[in-house]
């Protein structure tokens, strides 16, 4: 396992604290980042329905925020370039990415929801999952699983419809777009060849966030994905 370039005492690892959602494929772009990096955070995870972990935002009421030795910077990527900015990493404004950040906003992330909550059981798995990481009272975890699934069940239809994905079709629209990243990979362990750059810490850090439900399971049994997805899971010490 790689050490984190903070045990030494050496230098000072900033103060963060991410308010999140555990699967927010976006706060999942920013905890890969500083695992990758090994940086220490704590986690506030926002409870969805009351949100009042974050009311001291004034005016940005989403996940992520993170306080950053204790100023509040929100949005995934610009919590990732603030803190690389701050630990010397010119990785986070590599331009020779963009290809692949314009593609897994525009193309990867929208297959999700139409997967995740694709039957009900699988809608009942996802709520059942942010239920459990969540930061509820008792009743707000059970109208969140159940009918939150229920909810999410019909809402994840209009969105499939939207995106352009074929009713039955979701999980072939899944596959496509993650072996056209492993098509892109040409053979290379990471993106950034011997070594994960941003555009790999951005498409793992997604795929991440619905880690262990049927839709990840199905993905890594049916693509190319795998090897590259366990690589990646060293690389940020998820192993």
């Amino acid at each position: 396992a790689r050490a984190s370039m903070f045990a030494s005492g050496g230098t000072a690892a900033p103060d963060i604290t991410l308010y999140q959602f555990q699967t927010c494929p976006f706060c999942s772009k920013v905890r890969t980042y500083l695992d990758f990096k090994r940086i220490p955070f704590e986690i506030v995870e926002v409870n969805p329905i009351t949100k009042s972990e974050i009311k001291w935002s004034e005016s940005y009421k989403k996940v992520p925020i993170a306080t950053v030795n204790g100023e509040q910077i929100n949005e995934s990527a610009n919590i990732i370039r603030h803190v690389a900015s701050l630990i010397g990493d010119d990785q986070a404004n590599d331009d020779s990415v963009s290809q692949w950040s314009d593609w897994l906003d525009q193309k990867l992330v929208k297959t999700l929801p139409p997967n995740i909550y694709r039957t009900p059981s699988e809608a009942l798995q996802a709520t059942g999952t942010i239920a459990k990481t969540g930061n509820y009272d008792i009743w707000q975890k059970i109208s969140s699983e159940y009918l939150g699934a229920a909810a999410m069940f019909f809402i994840s239809k209009k969105m499939r419809d939207k995106y352009g994905i074929e009713k039955g079709k979701e999980r072939e629209a899944l596959y496509t777009e993650v072996n056209r990243w492993v098509e892109g990979l040409d053979g290379k362990p990471f993106m950034g060849g011997d070594r994960p750059n941003m555009a790999d810490l951005e498409v793992f850090g997604v795929l991440e966030s619905v880690a262990g439900m049927d839709a990840s399971k199905d993905m890594l049994a049916n693509t190319q994905i795998k090897e590259w997805y366990n690589r990646m899971k060293a690389e940020t010490g998820r192993t």
